[in-house]
């Protein structure tokens, strides 16, 4: 996880390929899929009260023979400038 620019490994298995692809790209529609294969990129967004809402980008690497993805939080309470 990149937390203020800097990667810190989580106490928590491994996201393997599996684990990414599992579930998730079990959801799409038939065209969403498609359109994965095709572009090798999906983009969504879901919340969860009281933490936020989180955007999300799954992509295929082809350098790793994986898939690979990111998540970017959103808070509920939006922190002021100071």
């Amino acid at each position: 996880m990149r937390v203020d620019g800097h990667l810190r490994r989580l106490e928590m298995p491994e996201l393997t390929p599996d684990v990414i692809q599992g579930p998730d790209l079990q959801r799409l529609t038939d065209i969403q899929k498609k359109k994965f294969e095709e572009t090798g990129n999906w983009t969504l967004a879901f919340g969860l009260r009281g933490v936020g809402r989180f955007r999300c980008n799954v992509f295929k690497r082809p350098e790793w023979a994986a898939v690979g993805a990111v998540f970017r939080l959103i808070p509920e309470k939006i922190k002021s400038l100071e």
